[in-house]
This record gives structure tokens, sequence and C-alpha cells, in this order.
């Protein structure tokens, strides 16, 4: 469909999320393809991919809407720049508003006393009129801080106008298990007489995180539903210890239609739980008000890992985290998944994600 594009004459394509169902190697050729070419705007939320082939950013921000030469990497490092800026910036008037505040309240207090010795003067050597005068100069002091206050927080207001809000995820995991947490020995799959996967084997240790990858078809959901016990292998075996419990998240969201809420109720999930975190992964409680089958793919795969990240688990196992999702949700995920650790098996095309986020790599093939 891509190349097509290009075979018309005077036409500037507008390719939308051209990497959705493609794996690793197909992202990659399709990269190398679109920086031969010119002329086209690309809307994709693989990294990689994208600074394999763009000499411009344009993005859509909180704020504003900016255009940048280069690609995504030199993007991100001047929106970082100019982030930190702002948050140093920020500091330092957060400094300055809470002394000028104590020194508001200060003058206030003193403007106060003196009206107080004002009205309790009756001597004739008191001099009320110098009283006076010193307690409206005191008031006068501390409205002039007041409104240096009130700009400072003005101007406070205008900082970190495109930075996403920081917001925590974390994910619930069991600490407690031993070093082993799954084995795949010999494993073998054949479907319709075709050869899914042969004489296969990999271990996953407490605090690894595996990222299974390979070509569409190799067979790496058909092997984490083996794991589930969804499809029986054909030889070999999988031995999970009996103490484990996995959290796992689909490649296709379990949930997709009813009402949120009810599947909530029938699975004994805290709804104001769910709901913040969904909040921190930016779906909001609307959601809880309208039914699962007008969600966008990327709001029902949000759901899809919430209930992933809601559940205590000593493995986690994500087919395909990524679908759907935009870069700063991806981001998002690698920073809670380094932060919290958690011991993981995960499916994954986005390179940039598997090298930021896999401590080692299992690489299945067409041609096991």
């Amino acid at each position: 469909m891509i190349i097509s594009l290009f075979l018309k004459n005077n036409s500037f394509p507008l390719i939308d999320e051209p990497t959705d169902h493609l794996d690793m190697k197909g992202r990659i050729i399709l990269g190398e393809y679109l920086s031969k070419r010119k002329g086209f705007i690309l809307v994709s939320h693989d990294r990689n991919f994208i600074d394999t082939c763009v000499d411009h950013i344009l993005s859509i921000n909180k704020s504003d809407v900016r255009i940048n030469n280069g690609n995504y990497s030199q993007w991100k490092y001047n929106m970082e720049i100019e982030e930190e800026f702002e948050r140093r910036k920020n500091e330092n008037l957060r400094r300055e508003v809470k002394s000028l505040e104590i020194s508001a309240k200060k003058r206030r207090q003193w403007s106060n006393v003196k009206e107080y010795e004002k009205i309790g003067a009756t001597n004739e050597e008191t001099d009320k009129g110098y009283i006076g005068h010193k307690s409206a100069k005191l008031m006068k002091r501390a409205l002039q801080i007041e409104m240096r206050i009130n700009k400072k927080l003005d101007e406070k207001k205008t900082l970190l106008k495109n930075t996403e809000d920081e917001r925590k995820l974390k994910i619930a995991t069991i600490k407690n298990s031993k070093e082993k947490l799954l084995s795949v020995v010999n494993a073998s799959l054949n479907f319709e007489g075709k050869t899914i996967f042969d004489n296969f084997s990999f271990d996953v240790y407490k605090g690894d995180r595996t990222a299974l990858i390979g070509d569409n078809g190799c067979g790496k959901t058909s092997l984490i539903n083996a794991i589930k016990k969804k499809l029986k292998l054909n030889d070999g075996f999988i031995h999970i210890p009996g103490f484990l419990k996995i959290s796992y998240s689909n490649q296709n969201p379990e949930w997709d239609s009813g009402f949120l809420r009810d599947h909530l109720k029938e699975n004994n999930i805290d709804e104001t739980r769910f709901r913040n975190i969904l909040g921190v992964m930016g779906a909001w409680g609307e959601l809880f008000e309208r039914p699962l089958e007008t969600f966008s793919k990327g709001e029902l795969k949000k759901v899809e890992l919430c209930k992933s990240f809601i559940e205590p688990g000593n493995l986690l196992i994500w087919d395909e985290p990524l679908n759907y999702l935009d870069v700063m949700s991806r981001e998002q995920l690698e920073v809670v998944i380094l932060e919290s650790g958690p011991t993981m098996l995960f499916t994954e095309h986005d390179k940039m994600f598997v090298e930021n986020v896999a401590t080692n790599v299992v690489a299945m093939s067409n041609e096991q």
C-alpha cells in the first residue's frame, strides 16, 4: 500500500501509523525504504522507526504546535533541555514566592500591632498621627509584596506548558519467589500440519525481563498460549512452579464489550483504584459511562494493561503491550518497569522498547 502511494505522480503521501501489525524486521525494512523517499507526512508511535526515516518532527503539544528539524531523538533531547530549564526556574520561583509570603505576613502583623498602639494611645506624649503613618506604611509595603507574589505566580503559570503531568505508575509485584520461575523445555507445536515451533527451550529467572522476539507467524503468541494452557504442546513441556502467580496482558484486549464497571464487579477489582491507575495512564473517568465497544484501540489497550498493573504477580507476561499506545505512554511504561523491576516475559516489535527494558532476548525463528 505504501509503495503504491509513491508510484503516483505529483503526490504527497499522508501515512497513518504504517507499523501497526508489522514485526521488527518489517519495520526496519519499511523505515529504510521511507528514508530514501521525500515529501510525505508520517504518523507513528515507534520511536526507532521515526528516527530512521524522518528529518522533521511536527509535535502537537499541550499548549502549542511546533515543527523542529531532525528526528525524534533530537526533538526529545531539545524538549528535555527546555523542560529541565523550566523546572529549575519553577523551583526558584516557588522559593521566592514562599519568602515573599513570609515577608508580607510579617509586615501585616507589624501593621496591626501599630494600629492597636494608635487605638490604645491616651496620653499626650503618644503621637497617634505618627503611629498611624507607621501602620499605613507597613500595610502599603505588605500590599506591594503581595502584588509581587501574584506577579511571580502568574509567571509560574506560563512554565511547563508543554510538559506532560508527572504521574507515577507502579507495578504490583510479588517479590518472595524462587530463582527459576519458568522453564520451556524442548517445546514443539504443530497446527493443521504446520510446525509452529520445534524443540524450543529457554528459562526465566527472578529479575529477568525476557523479550521474546521474532517475525510474525513464528509462534510467539502460540507459545504464550501454551504457557497459559490454552494450547497443548505436541512435544516437550513447560514447567511453572505451583506457587507462581502470573499476571497477563493479552495482545487482543480481553474486555472489549459491555461496561467497564460491570467487568470490575465481576472480577472483584476495586473501581477507585482501577480509575486512579487508568487516570495515570491518561484515560479518564468518563470511560466508565460508555460501553467498551465505543473505546478506541488505545483505550482498550490501556484497560488491558491496567488489569496487569492492579493484579500482583511473581511474573508478568505481556503480549505486544505497546499496540496502539502513543509515545508518551510507551515511555511511561519503560520508566515504571525500570523503577519497579518486575520479572517479565514479553513480546514486542518496538525495537527501542526492547533495547531499553529487556535484560535478555530470546529469538524465535520461522525456520526452527
